[in-house]
């Protein structure tokens, strides 16, 4: 994604469509975590959670000419996204696709994302994944699920 505009309305435009302003959270600032943060981030309002204080506090120095985002390790904070986009690490092991970090991630969804928010997993998972991990949460929160293509490689063979 690097630096591509995603979108070329005004930031946070959202009198456009009559709807309530969109605030995109991001959990996990990984390297693909942090790249969707500087992509959103000049259009809509951001919030960046990891759990690693000392992540948080580097990116809070090092990103600080990003002012629309907050770096946060405090989970409450995503209850004012709209979007939620997970991009937790989903390591291989033993030819398994570790999901406990998602797994937390959508604890985390599940407590405190509002009704009506939209929630993406972008980390690698297998075919089929992303529905059978969103779908209970998404009935029981009254949330929506976007998906993101997923796709298996000759590298990661599961």
């Amino acid at each position: 994604m690097g630096d591509r505009v995603l979108c070329s309305q005004s930031s946070n435009d959202s009198s456009r469509c009559g709807t309530a302003a969109a605030v995109v959270a991001v959990i996990g600032i990984g390297s693909h975590g942090l790249s969707l943060v500087r992509c959103f981030s000049p259009h809509y309002k951001v919030i960046a959670l990891d759990l690693c204080t000392e992540k948080i506090w580097n990116l809070r120095r090092d990103w600080d000419s990003l002012s629309n985002v907050e770096w946060t390790t405090d989970a409450a904070r995503i209850s004012s996204a709209t979007h939620i986009l997970i991009t937790v690490s989903t390591p291989l092991a033993h030819r398994e696709i570790d999901t406990t970090n998602l797994r937390q991630a959508l604890r985390t969804v599940r407590k405190h994302a509002k009704p009506g928010s939209t929630v993406v997993i972008e980390s690698s998972v297998a075919v089929g994944m992303t529905r059978e991990l969103l779908s209970p949460i998404m009935e029981e929160r009254c949330l929506k699920g976007g998906i993101s293509p997923e796709a298996s490689s000759a590298r990661r063979p599961y």
